[in-house]
């Protein structure tokens, strides 16, 4: 076994190389340590670092000494565990990285219980944009370990598989990781004309089905200014944290890990939608339309795309998961009736300030829930609508709208 520090190379058949070229990703690798040999190096796919294999085994050890496996955890097939390490700069043993993984229990050699850990190194000047990305990162990692424990189980592993899914995935997150970072003086259509995406009727309703679905939404069509407008404006309504992880330039193909996005296309495909872990509104610059996935259509399609994932069986690419929105909430109605008729230099001051009034409805919300149900043993009906009442809210597709934002507040 090599030492921290050694400098042997990974043997060719532990080893694949990354297609995607990724501006932050070192290493991904994946570790075992069973009861009898201790900790291993099982396979390597390399991004722009080569890593010695004691500098390897020296980072699975942190990752896999504390529990020893056990049959039991096979039997119930325990879910994975997150880690997260940073090592400090001057390091000698592991160096400047950060390393993030999830380890897990699943039969291997005689089919007997090992603890794996699948690990993703990166270095630490990329730390900070990392953490923005950390949780999109984790549930990706998350999927391609259920996949591989599927196959130990299964006495069927197959490295060329995972490598293909690697790069899949390595596409998605290379992407949101570049995205973020909007242009402060970017023009919104209330710095427009308005014209038709502008129109009142149509931008409540975008606006509502956006909040309905906390920010995640497609803009698509074949007009790149419309598009670049309609992204620019709904960005208005997202947290800063959420701007981080949206694209602001137009790209050819969506990418279900953003929360906002603008695409030149014609149509968009469900089988992306069915990606996406939350709802998400869908909105035709063009013929000016807009689709919506509920939550129960993604708890069930989405499932279902992933399981698909696991068992590499036909994913699903012909659901009809979208339906078409045209319920506008009244708040975002009165909202624009009011922003519209103040001078253009005026209009996105009084949006982002009315934005923030929403958020203190929603925060009131959820204080005035969770003092009830300390007070009481259930919350009834009547007390709810009280509540809304209180905070002015009563037409339903109002209480809908502010019980999305309290949600993102508190998921």
């Amino acid at each position: 076994m090599a030492s921290p520090g050694s400098t042997r190379r990974i043997h060719a058949n532990m080893l694949s190389t990354l297609s995607q070229s990724s501006t932050w990703l070192s290493t991904i690798f994946l570790g075992s340590w069973d009861s009898v040999c201790g900790p291993r190096v099982e396979h390597v796919w390399e991004g722009y670092d080569k890593l010695e294999t004691g500098r390897l085994l020296y980072v699975a050890r942190y990752f896999l000494s504390a529990v020893a496996p056990n049959r039991e955890a096979v039997l119930q097939n325990s879910p994975p565990d997150l880690k997260f390490l940073v090592f400090s700069e001057d390091d000698r043993e592991v160096g400047p990285y950060f390393i993030t993984g999830l380890t897990f229990v699943a039969p291997y050699v005689a089919m007997q219980p090992t603890r794996f850990s699948l690990m993703v190194l990166g270095r630490r000047s990329h730390l900070e944009r990392y953490l923005s990305i950390h949780h999109i990162v984790h549930y990706r990692l998350f999927i391609i370990a259920a996949i591989l424990r599927a196959q130990f189980q299964n006495g069927n592993y197959d490295y060329k598989r995972i490598t293909s899914d690697m790069n899949k995935m390595l596409d998605m997150l290379q992407r949101v990781y570049l995205s973020g970072n909007p242009l402060s003086n970017q023009l919104t259509l209330f710095d427009d004309s308005l014209g038709d995406l502008g129109s009142s009727d149509f931008l409540s309703k975008v606006i509502t089905s956006h909040l309905y679905t906390q920010g995640r939404s497609i803009v698509y069509g074949r007009d790149v200014t419309s598009i670049k407008l309609m992204v620019q404006t709904l960005a208005l309504f997202l947290s800063n944290k959420d701007k981080q992880i949206s694209s602001f330039a137009i790209e050819k193909e969506p990418n279900p890990d953003l929360v906002l996005q603008g695409i030149q296309t014609d149509s968009i495909s469900s089988s992306i939608i069915i990606q996406s872990r939350l709802p998400t509104t869908v909105i035709n610059c063009d013929k000016k339309e807009i689709y919506q996935s509920s939550s129960s259509h993604i708890l069930v399609y989405h499932l279902k795309y992933v399981m698909s994932l696991i068992t590499n069986s036909k994913t699903i690419h012909d659901e009809d998961v979208l339906s078409e929105f045209s319920d506008a909430s009244p708040l975002i109605v009165e909202m624009l009736n009011h922003g519209t008729k103040l001078p253009k230099k005026l209009r996105k001051s009084y949006i982002l300030d009315y934005v923030r009034l929403l958020n203190r409805k929603a925060l009131a919300l959820i204080k005035a829930v969770e003092a009830k149900l300390q007070a009481e043993r259930g919350l009834k009906d009547k007390t709810l609508t009280q509540i809304y009442a209180n905070l002015d809210v009563t037409k339903d597709a109002d209480i809908k709208l502010l019980s999305a934002l309290a949600e993102k507040h508190v998921p």
